[in-house]
């Protein structure tokens, strides 16, 4: 877990949680971003210390059920990445994203995707190079 990301998200949660209200994750990917997106302190200045949203890249390790592994490089030509793995299923019984999805409740939806959002953050480990 990095610490400083972790204070980041905490810092920030507030506005992660109004993306959320705003417009709801479709997929995956989706919380990944808004996640990097509030771990940059400054999110308008490119960072080689912090994930850069517009960069994450998505490997899909499965069919109906699996891993997504998202790579998520800081600016160009930093040479810093995290990465963190997100398992999937294939029904809302196993699958996290989806079950929060069918929830008839928006505050309900809403906390099931921050506490995805928050393991994300708590996944991330940097890559050495």
């Amino acid at each position: 877990m990095i610490k400083e990301f972790v204070d980041l998200f905490n810092r920030r949660r507030s506005e992660l949680e109004r993306a959320f209200r705003e417009n709801e994750p479709k997929k995956y990917v989706d919380v990944v971003r808004e996640t990097a997106r509030i771990l940059n302190p400054d999110p308008n200045a490119y960072s080689s210390r912090h994930p850069d949203p517009s960069r994450v890249i998505e490997i899909d390790d499965g069919c109906y059920q699996g891993d997504y592994l998202y790579i998520l490089p800081a600016s160009h030509g930093s040479g810093k990445f995290w990465c963190v793995s997100v398992e999937y299923g294939s029904c809302a019984a196993c699958d996290t994203l989806e079950a929060a999805q069918e929830l008839d409740d928006v505050d309900e939806r809403i906390r099931e995707y921050m506490m995805l959002a928050l393991h994300i953050v708590q996944g991330l480990k940097e890559l050495p190079l």
